[in-house]
């Protein structure tokens, strides 16, 4: 990478015959005021190892809040690693990851760096900048603001690369190149003009939060239904906005004990995200993807009723799922041949490539998704959870690769297709707890209630009952710090009994478990949320053995005549959508 401007390098160009009277008019001349410009004294590359060193130096003894936004930043900026040489841009990476980490697994009160317990196993590099950080901690020579001196680096760095590329464009501009070469060049200028947005800024949130994301991100802005209606209600922040309880980028995670009804959720999820976007918002060629890590595709698509003769079957086409694997290249190289089927469709029908890409993601689950080496609760989850946050949820291939090792040109033999811009896609993850709570003993001095319900102005929001399964604590998911700092939202389902829940025929002639209390408990939620839980109910499919949650406020309003279900809704169970605007049938018809 040079270190200046390579102006001095290009000869001068030839003085052309002056025009007076065609210059007349035109402005000061860029060739002239250029030539003014003395290399020598030209902006130099701001020293990017150094400067990272003393930012992270600056995170020692800052809340782990602030810490863990300063790191996101450095995330979102990866770019500036190119200014590194290719030993020092992967010990940034070591370093970069060793620092979440431990933020991850520091669940309060602030960040201790002068014994990084992780930094055995690193390379050299690594370990040496690990040195450095602690000596400039132990010498105080740190920033006072990191994140102001990191965003200072970053925007010395755009300057610098802005510089570069108009070096580039007099270049061509100077060798004569053809007018659609030097359009090409000056199209590749960056845009100084350009913010890093924190998004852990409470301004981000509270401040019509939705018109700030609208400005940032334009286009159309919609949610996505879970097919819980009342979910749906709870996580639709903004009057404004849509209905959905997800947002394209948003990555949401939903958690629960074994046993509790993660993969039926994640089944009648897959169903109702596939009815939202197709017949709902009209975009009738996205997809949804499913990445399994236990159960085969043909299993899941038969519980999801995705096959012929099933109810859902009109939905197959759209819905990609996954046969069993665990590793993030392997996600990365379904995600890639999503991208490469929706160019090759744009190509032959004239649509955007947007119409096409995937529109929501599902990985059942994430716990499960490592590469050999990782621990699958620490370093594997931190990397997996960027790769879903970072690369997925953004439909950014670069930072896919960046995650992955792996390019969309290895894998799909073609160059990266034009047209994603600002797609983005919902990525909903299922997760585990390490342990499953004890159960409710009404009459023993160590019972607390609040273990077992949630208390509201001084009163249990539900009964416990003798046997229940207490409510697992946001601690004891498996990588919980992690998790906590990627998510956009973590939900956990619940349900009261799990064991010993007897199964019974009713006057109906259906099957039903005997104790059917389950619910939705907001572990994080960035975007706030109007209910402390969702009430819902766990009960037999109407067809076949398996279980499925049932939205219990939202069947009872549609049994009153007090909501209309819409066309999904056939039977109880089945996806209860919001009413969403009509799409016009010539929208993307060019004349």
């Amino acid at each position: 990478m040079p270190t200046e401007p390579p102006f001095d390098s290009v000869p001068p160009p030839p003085e052309p015959p002056v025009d007076e009277a065609a210059d007349r008019g035109r402005g000061p001349n860029l060739m002239e005021t250029v030539s003014t410009l003395n290399p020598e004294t030209a902006p130099q590359v701001p020293d990017v190892e150094a400067s990272l060193t003393r930012v992270y130096a600056g995170l020692h003894g800052r809340v782990v809040a602030d810490a863990a936004a300063v790191l996101d930043q450095v995330e979102k900026q990866r770019w500036i690693f190119a200014f590194l040489s290719a030993e020092n841009a992967a010990a940034a990476l070591n370093i970069l990851e060793m620092l979440q980490l431990d933020v991850a697994n520091t669940l309060g009160g602030r960040l201790d760096l002068l014994e990084l317990p992780r930094v055995a196993g690193r390379s050299i590099a690594a370990r040496s900048r690990a040195a450095q950080i602690v000596q400039l901690i132990n010498t105080e020579d740190v920033p006072s603001d990191p994140m102001r001196t990191f965003l200072g680096l970053v925007e010395e760095l755009k300057r610098h690369r802005a510089l570069l590329a108009t070096s580039d464009a007099l270049t061509h501009l100077r060798e004569g190149a053809s007018l659609e070469e030097i359009q090409e060049v000056i199209d590749a200028i960056p845009t100084l003009s350009e913010t890093t947005h924190d998004e852990t800024d409470p301004v981000w949130h509270f401040a019509k939060g939705h018109e700030v994301r609208e400005a940032l991100d334009p286009g159309p802005a919609y949610r996505l239904s879970s097919g819980y209606a009342t979910l749906d209600r709870a996580m639709s922040v903004d009057e404004d906005e849509p209905l959905g309880a997800f947002a394209p980028g948003e990555f949401h995670v939903i958690v629960a004990p074994t046993g509790n009804g993660k993969s039926a959720f994640g089944r009648r999820l897959l169903v109702s995200l596939g009815e939202d976007l197709i017949y709902g918002w009209g975009k009738r060629h996205a997809t949804v993807a499913m990445w399994i890590t236990e159960e085969s595709a043909a299993i899941v698509r038969r519980a999801a009723e995705l096959n012929k003769g099933q109810p859902f079957h009109h939905l197959a086409d759209n819905i990609a799922i996954s046969n069993p694997k665990s590793s993030r290249r392997q996600m990365a190289g379904m995600f890639y041949d999503l991208i490469a089927y929706a160019a090759t469709q744009a190509e032959k029908t004239g649509l955007p490539i947007t119409e096409f890409a995937p529109a929501a993601f599902l990985v059942d689950y994430i716990g499960e998704v490592y590469e050999p080496g990782e621990n699958p609760d620490t370093d594997g989850l931190t990397r997996t959870a960027s790769l879903l946050r970072g690369g997925i949820a953004q439909c950014d291939l670069d930072a896919v690769e960046f995650y992955t090792g792996l390019s969309y040109e290895e894998h799909t033999g073609s160059p990266k297709p034009d047209g994603l811009g600002p797609h983005k896609v919902a990525v909903i993850a299922f997760g585990q707890f390490r342990k499953i709570g004890d159960i409710y003993r009404p009459h023993s001095r160590n019972t607390n209630i609040e273990d077992f319900t949630r208390v509201i102005n001084g009163e249990p929001a539900w009964e416990p009952r003798a046997g229940d399964q207490a409510i697992p604590h946001k601690q004891e998911i498996r990588g919980s710090g992690v998790l906590a700092n990627h998510a956009t939202s973590i939900l956990l389902l619940h349900r009261s009994r799990v064991d010993d829940n007897s199964i019974q025929v009713r006057a109906d002639g259906r099957t039903h478990v005997d104790d059917d209390r389950a619910r939705i408990l907001f572990l994080k939620t960035r975007n706030a949320s109007k209910m402390p839980f969702v009430p819902l109910r766990f009960d037999s499919q109407i067809e076949g053995p398996r279980g499925q949650f049932y939205d219990y406020l939202a069947e009872k309003a549609i049994e009153d005549g007090r909501i209309s279900p819409g066309h999904t809704f056939k039977r109880t169970g089945d996806p209860i959508l919001p009413e969403r605007p009509k799409a016009a049938p010539l929208a993307h018809v060019s004349y």
